[in-house]
């Protein structure tokens, strides 16, 4: 099977998502051993922040990538070659709604807290920082990815 589409819009969603990811410390508690604003300023944690980063971008990769393969189930794979409003609401909603998920179980797991900084989307009390990144990574990824000839 020929990856070259999911690598294109990979490629570009895991850059977008480590920069995000990267800003977004600032509004997470120090909850995080390795990846706390506090941390990263202390240069021999850096590899391990990085490390850590990483790990959530790959998650996020593959969440921008079901949302890919979905919309491809019902088009052609290069469908993001030429996407049309309706694939892109699709992904990004999609995106969205299954991020803020993820964000309210991490929130309960206590896998992750927020600091006073994170604006919360009210009535859930999920991160607004993070679920913004799924109102535009996905929809910039398939964008750039499209620019690849």
């Amino acid at each position: 099977m020929n990856l070259r589409h999911e690598l294109r819009i990979g490629f570009f969603a895991y850059l977008l998502m480590f920069l995000w990811e990267s800003w977004q410390l600032l509004f997470f508690t120090d909850s995080f051993a390795y990846s706390s604003p506090q941390a990263i300023k202390s240069l021999s944690l850096i590899p391990a922040a990085v490390w850590v980063i990483s790990i959530w971008v790959l998650t996020d990769v593959l969440l921008i990538l079901s949302a890919y393969w979905i919309v491809s189930l019902i088009k052609v794979r290069n469908w993001y070659l030429n996407p049309n409003k309706n694939e892109l609401i699709f992904m990004t909603s999609y995106c969205f709604i299954v991020s803020m998920i993820s964000d309210k179980i991490g929130i309960n797991m206590n896998w992750w807290a927020y600091s006073e900084l994170m604006p919360l989307i009210p009535i859930i009390n999920t991160g607004l920082i993070p679920s913004l990144a799924f109102l535009f990574i996905p929809y910039l990824s398939v964008k750039l990815a499209s620019m690849i000839k």
